[in-house]
């Protein structure tokens, strides 16, 4: 997936984070929170109909660096997130990407479940003090 330029900045950015004590503001688990009534599923068979908890990554690392983390935590990417943090309009919008391979390079949107956790570094991971929304859903 990477290559080994990718790799080597990676690591260097993982090694920097991990030299300045920063790296638990960098992930951090959270769990979905769905409605709780008969509601169907939004998400199109999206990460966060299957899965409960996730570990999720902040937008102030690269992606590589993430992926890096990923392998080197043995976690699997379907259950992992990345914050992304956008600006439409003048306003910062902040929503959850999935990092499952085959999926995330496609077009995806808000399916409903958002994510969120009592953990008191949330608001530095995420950059809100609020749930945010997952963009899990793919249609093809």
């Amino acid at each position: 997936m990477m290559n080994s330029e990718e790799r080597q900045k990676a690591s260097i950015e993982l090694e920097w984070l991990e030299r300045e004590k920063n790296i638990s503001a960098y992930h951090i688990r959270v769990g979905v929170l769905r409605y709780g009534g008969n509601w169907p599923d939004c998400t199109s068979s999206g990460e966060t109909s299957k899965c409960e908890t996730f570990t999720l990554f902040t937008h102030r690392m690269s992606r590589n660096a993430v992926f890096l983390a990923i392998e080197e935590m043995n976690l699997k990417p379907e259950q992992c997130l990345q914050v992304k943090r956008r600006n439409s309009w003048g306003e910062d919008y902040y929503n959850a990407e999935i990092l499952t391979p085959g999926r995330m390079d496609k077009w995806t949107m808000f399916g409903g479940n958002f994510i969120y956790t009592s953990d008191s570094r949330y608001k530095e991971v995420v950059g809100i003090p609020f749930p945010i929304g997952v963009h899990d859903r793919v249609e093809e």
